[in-house]
């Protein structure tokens, strides 16, 4: 969200800088952490064979160089890039401003190469954006590394798995973010995080006031979503500022802003008939009044029709990640299942990785209220975790 609609809607703003030795400690502590258990993990791998069901130890001849050294530096540099684009991409998802808001730099002093966001986000949304690149790119650089050889999952590739290493170093200094954001959120209960120059600088948002009566509202509407039985809600184009006089008013589909506030218009389902105090600083907010009441009494507001709005700028992204994780799970069984992997700690590493891939997938597509996208979701998951091996045997 724009830091600038969070000041607005009265998120108190807290900019915080973090010691430089605490980070850099932590920063080499996932590195050697990864770069230990990188080659641990390969070693188990290779030592099970589940063509031969038997354990076997790995032989020097295991380790093997399939390239000359300017490929695999083309390939460090690719796997970087690939790096910041996935991050570029999990950002644009969450922002609202994606054109003025993203952008890819250097971070200064540090000369890293960082997906700068200038808007405030929530916790789980920089979580999202900084921990699936480093799945989805591990996972990746190291099953290159033990497919790209002779005898797959029976060799390692030791020049593609270096490169792996050495991309751990990234994977740290994220990993470093992702443990102070959760211990932010933990410590502070923030409600929106900013990241400025990384973990080094970023700014706090948190609301001010309790939202009384907001969760018995929600429930109130979502069982008057569920009966259905008379046209409650009506969608529309509408302003979702509870401040302008065209909240709750249908606007037309073809504008791009409320023409009295300037802000973005949604298309929202406005709970029809039903007359209730917008403020959600009220306790009267979501519960119903009579329609000759002229304000709150209160909090004195207007009282209005209440606008619900719903995320249909997730539903196209939805669909492409949802073809995108059903493309690159489907490829990773396929290669698995021809080279005879069937079970041991990569078959549970990806089986892991499938269930929280899809699971965005499907909380994404709720959240959008779009059916046909949330099946699309379900569909694409049971495909892929239970049809798909109708296909490839």
């Amino acid at each position: 969200m724009v830091k600038n609609d969070l000041r607005e809607m009265g998120y108190s703003v807290h900019d915080r800088h973090t010691k430089g030795a605490v980070i850099t400690a932590l920063w080499w502590l996932y590195t050697l952490v990864l770069m230990i258990g990188t080659p641990i993990l390969s070693v188990a791998v290779i030592r099970w064979r589940p063509m031969e069901q038997t354990y076997t130890d790995v032989q020097p001849q295991d380790f093997i160089f399939s390239g000359a050294i300017p490929l695999y530096m083309l390939v460090f540099i690719l796997s970087v890039l690939f790096y910041l684009g996935l991050k570029l991409g999990f950002t644009f998802l969450f922002c609202s401003d994606r054109i003025n808001s993203i952008r890819l730099k250097i971070l200064e002093r540090k000369g890293l190469p960082v997906c700068h966001c200038r808007e405030g986000l929530k916790v789980w949304q920089t979580v999202v954006i900084y921990l699936a690149p480093v799945i989805i790119v591990y996972v990746s650089m190291f099953l290159v590394g033990l497919t790209m050889v002779e005898f797959p999952f029976q060799e390692i590739e030791t020049g593609y798995m270096t490169m792996l290493l050495l991309m751990s170093y990234f994977f740290g200094w994220d990993l470093t973010l992702i443990t102070y954001v959760l211990a932010i959120k933990a410590r502070d209960k923030i409600d929106y995080i900013a990241i400025n120059r990384h973990i080094y600088e970023v700014t706090l948002y948190r609301a001010t006031y309790i939202r009384l009566g907001r969760r018995a509202s929600k429930k109130r509407v979502e069982e008057a979503r569920q009966k259905r039985n008379t046209r409650v809600f009506t969608k529309m184009t509408t302003c979702a500022n509870i401040n302008c006089d065209n909240y709750g008013e249908n606007i037309g589909e073809k504008t791009k802003s409320c023409p009295l506030c300037g802000r973005k218009r949604y298309i929202a389902e406005v709970f029809t008939h039903v007359i209730t105090c917008v403020n959600p600083k009220c306790e009267n907010f979501g519960y119903e009044l009579r329609d000759d009441i002229k304000e709150c009494s209160n909090c004195g507001e207007e009282p209005k029709n209440l606008a619900l709005k719903f995320r249909p700028d997730l539903v196209k992204p939805t669909i492409i990640m949802t073809f995108a994780f059903t493309v690159a799970f489907s490829w990773i069984s396929l290669i698995m299942t021809n080279h005879g992997v069937i079970s041991g700690p990569l078959v549970m590493i990806v089986n892991g990785l499938q269930y929280a891939a899809f699971a965005v997938c499907i909380v994404r597509g709720w959240i959008s209220k779009n059916k046909w996208v949330l099946m699309f979701a379900a569909a694409a998951f049971l495909f892929v975790r239970f049809g798909l091996g109708v296909f490839i045997v």
